[in-house]
């Protein structure tokens, strides 16, 4: 399923600032929850590899399942995202 990395923080919940954390934030990925297991990293596929980079994370150590997305909690970050159909109408109600 594509996702879209709407927020990124550390372990504390502050939002992550340096460049390579701020360029992540909004980019669609794909991912397979089923492939998604504590203890290991995952790979977030970009759907246009020349246009962004897929995303490898250090190791996950919670997955929490939200209605329309997920949050995953790894060593070292906290990866919010949600499904990009539903980013998108977000981002189009916003706009109006």
């Amino acid at each position: 399923m594509l996702y879209k990395i709407i927020k990124i923080t550390d372990l504390n919940g502050k939002d992550k600032t340096t460049e390579d954390y701020i360029n992540r934030v909004g980019r669609i990925v794909y991912l397979d929850k089923d492939f998604i297991l504590e203890g290991f990293s995952i790979v977030m596929i970009s759907p246009e590899p020349r246009k962004t980079k897929s995303i490898l994370t250090s190791h996950v150590t919670k997955v929490i399942n939200a209605e329309d997305g997920i949050i995953i909690y790894t060593e070292n970050s906290i990866y919010f995202l949600v499904e990009k159909d539903i980013a998108e109408r977000y981002e189009k109600l916003e706009q109006e």
